[in-house]
């Protein structure tokens, strides 16, 4: 990376965020993130929206990589007798081996271990393990993209003695905290619970419609305190009653009905609109029911459909799905005797006393391990690979590493633009294709119809709620795929044709800085081109972009000169995205230069930052965090750095 790039990297994936240092780039490199609210604190703005208050922006919170470069350095540093492992410290040889590690409590290529997750102290446990275990290895893990597998071996199998005490640790958590759920239910015994009366949404008949509008009205007008009375005649039925009451819930308001029966309901939200006309609005609330429960022209009532009656819809829809996930039977009970057997039967097919296929699911994982490793410090091995489960063996078993040969890989060749969208995409979004391709998804005759299922089974997997579900989706077999997709290439327009095919790499800097510049002047001459001169020589950059290199040459139509005008792009207007009147960005063409295998160390041009930690800040660990390294630490001291452990070579 150059000593002039500025890199920032929105993403809120907690395993992503680990990958950060494997650029050895520090300098201005930074992941933007969300500041994501734990339940309590989002329930709180939820209310504040609902009665009226603006929400503030999204906060967000840069995270430096050379800051967290400092961390690891601490944190490995300290409590390891370097003098015993070969070639002594070496930060960057220990960030590839902490990217390593990470890959166990999974990403975007591999399922997490069943014990490793990173809520259970997952992480710590690793390093833990890692930095007690690192002078008796005989090196690092991993070096520039390949793997040790038996040292990395050594390491997991330490992890792996703990795997019932992290699941017997989580399952004493998860009856704590129903037994204090429980303990809430009976505290608030008699009030309506949230999603109870979903079947009752939305309204039906006519009195529900008349009843859902008249509040609605009532609720959207929100004068705090003003009353609303509601005509018995509205409620005269069980059924009526009880979507009173889910409407209260819904439209956050408050029941203020009277011990004589009459049905008051009052606001309890702030004004949403200043100087509003209680009286107005209760009139028009009263209209809508009518004297004996009918609307004023005595037609059917109807149910706008708004925002707010999506947002309703949506939340119930929510609550059914969290009703669903309650009564997911957990088949696999983790920290319960018999639970592994259990999990590779209900899991990944895997009967008891099948080595050899547990074995298969085992290779497969340890080849994805390698795979992925390389992908990220050396690019892609092999275009077709891929892990065939949705599950990760356990720990325990991932064993006997050195008998198998996981960094072989065939390159092959990636998939065309419009076939990596039909691998990836559901008939739902089928818009951004060709119709012929588009047809494949949903005609019962495709001969691809099964990569496409409407309904498809989502698995818990001993989690709560269903955004942490697994789907499981079939998995695309290339081959057919390709074979189904080939006759309609000759279907396709120019423009479709050019939008599935690969284009050039194009490569921008602001016109004024150094890079800008050489793009410049490696275009200033393209013209003469177009007037059937020989095009001028591409711009081997090298020279003037130290750890860059590579070549520029003109790009055509395809990029805006420096200082012509930049129309909007389409859409623009929705996003206050106007024209230029003059552009400040060069453009042009890029050639990589000729692939060399990636070393894994900071450029000589890399300016660090100043040191930002003080000697007072350390990494703080969460209780089970610490209860998984206590346990290693007893574990560990048998032996203790730098003892011998058994090490496959």
């Amino acid at each position: 990376m150059s000593r002039y790039a500025e890199t920032c990297l929105a993403c809120n994936c907690s395993p992503q965020r680990a990958l950060f240092p494997t650029p050895h780039s520090p300098q201005h490199f930074s992941i933007l993130r969300e500041v994501v609210l734990d339940r309590k604190a989002q329930e709180k703005q939820k209310e504040k929206i609902a009665n009226g208050h603006v929400p503030g922006p999204t906060p967000l919170q840069f995270l430096h990589v050379w800051t967290l470069r400092e961390y690891l350095q601490r944190e490995y540093f300290e409590g390891v007798d370097w003098s015993l492992v070969p070639g002594g410290f070496d930060l960057e040889r220990v960030i590839d081996d902490f990217v390593f590690l990470c890959f166990f409590v999974g990403n975007d290529f591999l399922p997490h271990i069943p014990a490793l997750e990173i809520r259970d102290g997952a992480i710590d446990m690793l390093i833990y393990s890692y930095k007690a275990l690192l002078p008796s290895l005989g090196g690092y893990i991993s070096d520039a993209g390949r793997v040790h597998l038996p040292r990395a071996e050594a390491v997991l199998r330490e992890v792996a003695q703990f795997e019932e005490e992290v699941f017997e640790r989580s399952r004493r958590r998860e009856e704590g905290r129903a037994r204090a759920q429980a303990a809430r239910t009976m505290q608030e015994g008699g009030q309506v619970a949230p999603g109870a009366f979903g079947s009752l949404y939305p309204p039906r008949d006519n009195g529900q419609k008349l009843l859902w509008n008249a509040m609605k009205a009532f609720a959207d007008a929100a004068v705090m305190d003003a009353v609303l009375p509601i005509p018995a005649s509205s409620i005269s039925s069980g059924f009526h009653k009880a979507s009173f009451h889910l409407y209260l819930t819904l439209l956050n308001l408050h029941d203020a009905s009277q011990p004589d029966g009459s049905f008051l309901v009052k606001c309890k939200r702030a004004p949403r609109k200043k100087g509003a006309d209680e009286a107005g609005f209760v009139e028009h609330a009263n209209g809508l029911l009518g004297a004996e429960g009918v609307g004023a022209e005595g037609g059917e009532a109807s149910v706008e459909c708004t925002v707010d009656d999506f947002n309703m819809r949506l939340a119930l829809r929510l609550e059914k799905l969290e009703e669903a996930a309650a009564s997911q039977p957990d088949v696999v009970r983790y920290g319960e005797s018999g639970w592994k057997e259990r999990y590779y039967a209900h899991k990944l097919q895997v009967h008891k006393g099948d080595e050899a296929m547990k074995r298969y699911v085992v290779g497969c994982y340890v080849q994805g391990l390698c795979w992925t490793l390389m992908y990220y410090y050396q690019g892609v091995q092999d275009w077709g690979w891929f892990y065939p489960f949705h599950y990760a063996p356990c720990a325990s078993d991932i064993i006997g590493l050195h008998e198998f040969a996981g960094g072989q890989f065939t390159l092959g060749a990636p998939f065309t633009p419009f076939q990596q969208l039909m691998a990836v995409f559901p008939p739902s979004s089928g818009h951004a294709l060709p119709e012929s391709y588009r047809t494949l998804m949903v005609h019962p005759a495709s001969p691809i119809i099964d990569f496409y299922p409407i309904d498809f089974r989502m698995d818990l997997n001993g989690k709560k709620f269903f955004w942490q579900a697994i789907a499981l989706l079939p998995f695309i077999d290339a081959a057919r795929l390709r074979a189904s997709l080939a006759p309609l290439d000759t279907t396709l327009e120019a423009e479709e044709a050019r939008r599935n095919s690969f284009g050039a790499e194009l490569l921008f800097a602001r016109a004024s800085s150094p890079l800008g510049a050489l793009i410049v002047a490696a275009t200033a001459h393209h013209g003469a081109a177009s007037a059937g001169a020989p095009c001028r020589a591409p711009l081997d950059i090298s020279p003037y972009v130290p750890g860059f290199g590579g070549a520029l040459s003109w790009a055509g139509d395809r990029v805006g000169s420096a200082g012509s005008p930049l129309p909007a792009p389409i859409g623009g207007d929705a996003y206050g995205l106007a024209p230029l009147k003059e552009s400040t960005v060069a453009g042009a063409e890029y050639t990589p230069p000729a692939y060399v295998t990636h070393v894994p160390r900071l450029l000589p041009t890399i300016h660090l930052p100043p040191i930002v930690l003080q000697p007072h800040d350390r990494c703080q660990l969460s209780r089970d965090s610490e209860a998984a390294c206590r346990s290693l630490a007893a574990r560990l001291a048998t032996y203790g750095p730098g003892s011998a452990v058994p090490v496959a070579v």
